[in-house]
């Protein structure tokens, strides 16, 4: 595709097709805290989700968020995340594979499960990365006895 789009010239059509997935309960999980977890570009469509809980705040538990990448190079919507970790009301966890200097200055002992509380009963979690990253994310939810969880 991007070999294809490259060779397009001024004024040719691109056809887009989407969005895909099946959208997040936004109604259903006011009341409930919030477990959400993201991989790499998967930031990008919970992105919107943290926005409308930031917005509509008082109508939720607590809120967990948990973003991985490889790189902090690679750490993507920086801005929003350092709005994110000043908030009181928001438990913002970031984690990189491979760290540096920098990283470790700002965002180390920032583990991302290590510390994880949940009320599984009372917890909605959406998740959303890159597939190897789901089966561990599935796993340490069902050590915490399960909270109900939504794929993107």
């Amino acid at each position: 595709f991007t070999e294809a789009l490259h060779k397009m010239q001024c004024g040719d059509i691109v056809g887009i097709r989407g969005p895909f997935g099946r959208g997040f309960p936004f109604e259903e999980m006011k009341g409930h805290d919030i477990l959400l977890v993201a991989g790499g570009l998967g930031i990008a469509p919970l992105r919107s989700l943290i926005n409308n809980i930031h917005d509509e705040r008082s109508d939720f538990g607590k809120v967990t968020i948990i973003y991985g990448s490889k790189n902090p190079s690679e750490v993507m919507f920086r801005n929003q995340f350092e709005m994110w970790r000043h908030r009181k009301d928001f438990d913002l966890y970031l984690t990189v594979d491979n760290p540096d200097d920098t990283w470790m200055a700002k965002w180390a002992g920032h583990q991302a499960f290590e510390h994880l509380e949940i009320s599984p009963a009372n917890t909605f979690g959406a998740v959303c990365g890159p597939p190897v990253m789901y089966r561990f994310v599935v796993a340490r939810c069902v050590r915490r006895a399960s909270a109900t969880i939504i794929s993107t």
